[in-house]
């Protein structure tokens, strides 16, 4: 039996099935199944198209609905009956008019691909069984922000721990379960050689005296023998792997694994306890066994961002950071900033940041309803238009940027003319990541700020810290950019100036031994509405010297749609003159080749023309 994919439903008031249809293990009994038939199974069955049923029975077996596959049941009174015998799983989604009546098993399985989900539910749920949520986790050793759909019938050892089971042990499973450590074995804890606490909550009321997000506001647990997984709690997790995993290395490699959780499923409204201080975060979780749309969430006294936690940024090797999601009417206009497809549709077993307003008289709330949910969606958002001047840019480890690898943080800068410059709680603050961060400075710290159009001479400063290596990128993504309006980035330790265009690359080096290098205000964006003459353009924006770093002094310069010649000056920081010749520019290059210099940083001044330009040149 088949029918077309992606056919869709819509569910009708259905009183009483008129018929019946039994699956006996071979084929169909008094017809196939419609929208006005109760079909009954009692044998292992696989439904492999979207199918509009008015109840369904399941006497034997297993019934399993694939991924991609939707299954509508929209009798009103009990929608779905399981016996003791059978089972349900659904890879793909389920949703019901009625009432379920649950006598044995229902797993919602966790793939690679795609996790199984409940759609919109108004009934109740009866019977004697439970219900299995999977949460699948790809193979990285990395935090994760977590949540259960279920509250656990037993306690978190014998679910995302698989009981303690390790390869070896009768029934243990392989690619199930987490170790968790952080305490002795007899308050359930795995032991590692650290035993570092590797699972945390997050108290929500705690007032800090420093940063909310990264001090006393996150409790590890005290044990996971005797505490159950909550739904609405959010937790953060290491999670390295399976339990076959080596925990007296970090360097094991990880395994993919699906953490486990049996108990009763959540349905109908969840308003988590939020913080109640001007400007603060509090962690929620999405409460159901479905997708999310975030912005459909009833919320007051909360910006319009969430900050989620993907463990994928950072590159090849990173740990992971925030990214931030604008989730306001406007947000449509902009691309993310992050590669990441981190939006805000929430999948299920994960949670995220909201902030309170940071001004006024505020009493957060926020209220998950049944209807929020948009099982739907693949939760990637495609951008149609983009009418307002934005700039994206995102800053990576060289070498991840050239391997394709994600990057390490990203900010966005949004212009209009409706938006203020002085920094509000229309613009996203800054949550700090555990590796490199990058910022917009703007009355503190922010990873989105919305601003006026920019004027000529105005100034951003952007703010880089934590750098783990020595070689990286900034990479410039712009749209709709005002004709007459140049952005100029600004490397203040470099002292050079260039002009921006969409996709910009622009490479830079840290030395630890050169504070200046590393600086966190070393570098801005600068806004110019002048109108240049093409020797000033070239020299200012265009002209490029390399190599720098240059090992014996020995360096290149790039002149565009220069001819002629050029004197090339050059001075140590102690205005001591080391190089000054007048140059014949051959193909828009001239080639500079001093004496054999000593290591230290040089300043470099071009004259063409009547105008100058000066640099830095860093000899290593």
């Amino acid at each position: 039996w088949s029918q077309t994919s992606n056919r869709e439903f819509t569910v009708q008031e259905v009183t009483d099935c008129t018929t019946t249809s039994e699956w006996d293990g071979t084929s169909w009994s008094n017809g196939i199944p419609d929208s006005t038939t109760n079909a009954i199974i009692n044998g292992d069955f696989v439904l492999s198209a979207d199918a509009e049923w008015c109840g369904l029975d399941i006497l034997n077996g297993s019934f399993s609905i694939n991924q991609g596959v939707k299954l509508t049941l929209n009798d009103t009174n009990t929608t779905l009956r399981i016996e003791s015998s059978g089972e349900l799983n659904v890879e793909g989604i389920i949703g019901c008019a009625g009432d379920i009546e649950n006598n044995s098993i229902i797993t919602f399985n966790s793939s690679t691909t795609e996790t199984g989900q409940f759609d919109v539910f108004t009934g109740s749920i009866s019977g004697t069984g439970d219900v299995t949520v999977e949460r699948y986790i790809p193979a990285k050793r990395a935090f994760r922000f977590l949540s259960s759909a279920v509250t656990t019938t037993d306690f978190i050892l014998e679910n995302w721990q698989q009981n303690g089971l390790n390869p070896g042990d009768s029934n243990y499973l392989p690619n199930i379960g987490t170790h968790i450590t952080g305490g002795n074995a007899s308050l359930g804890f795995d032991q590692s050689g650290s035993n570092n606490p590797s699972m945390f909550t997050f108290d929500n009321t705690f007032v800090p005296t420093g940063a909310q997000t990264q001090g006393n506001a996150w409790t590890a647990l005290t044990n996971t023998n005797s505490t159950r997984l909550n739904v609405g709690e959010g937790y953060l997790t290491m999670v390295r792997g399976d339990r076959s995993i080596d925990l007296t290395t970090n360097s094991a490699v990880p395994t993919v694994t699906t953490l486990v959780a049996t108990g009763d499923l959540f349905t109908g409204p969840s308003s988590p306890i939020l913080s109640n201080e001007l400007g603060l975060y509090s962690l929620v979780a999405n409460p159901y066994q479905a997708v999310v749309d975030y912005s459909l969430v009833t919320r007051t006294d909360l910006t319009d961002f969430i900050y989620i936690w993907d463990a994928s940024i950072g590159g090849n090797n990173g740990r992971g950071g925030y990214v931030t999601v604008d989730i306001s009417s406007n947000s449509v206009t902009n691309p993310n900033p992050t590669t990441s497809d981190a939006s805000k549709f929430i999948a299920p077993g994960m949670s995220f940041f909201v902030q309170n307003l940071s001004s006024g008289t505020i009493s957060p709330s926020l209220t998950f309803n049944e209807n929020d949910k948009a099982t739907g969606e693949n939760q990637v958002t495609v951008f149609s238009t983009i009418p307002n001047f934005y700039i994206n840019s995102r800053l990576y480890l060289s070498s991840d940027l050239q391997n394709g690898n994600s990057e390490r943080d990203a900010v966005g800068l949004r212009f209009s003319n409706n938006f203020t410059t002085l920094a509000s709680d229309e613009d996203a603050t800054k949550i700090g990541n555990p590796d490199e961060n990058f910022a917009i400075e703007n009355n503190g710290l922010r990873s989105i700020d919305k601003r006026a159009l920019p004027s000529s001479g105005e100034e951003i400063q952007f703010v880089i810290s934590n750098y783990t290596s020595s070689t990286y990128s900034l990479l410039f993504i712009m749209g709709n950019q005002p004709q007459d309006l140049e952005v100029i980035l600004k490397d203040n330790y470099l002292s050079t100036q260039t002009v921006l265009t969409d996709t910009f690359v622009y490479n830079f080096t840290v030395d630890q031994n050169l504070p200046e290098s590393y600086a966190g205000n070393r570098f801005s964006l600068l806004f110019d509405q002048t109108a240049l003459s093409d020797d000033d353009f070239n020299l200012k924006h265009s002209m490029l010297i390399y190599p720098n770093p240059t090992s014996d002094g020995s360096f290149s310069i790039d002149l565009p749609s220069l001819n002629g010649n050029v004197q090339v000056r050059m001075t140590n920081l102690l205005g001591q003159k080391i190089y000054d010749q007048n140059q014949n520019i051959e193909s828009n290059q001239v080639k500079v080749k001093p004496k054999k210099l000593s290591s230290g940083v040089y300043l470099v001044e071009i004259i063409h023309d009547n105008h100058s330009f000066t640099t830095k040149l860093i000899v290593d």
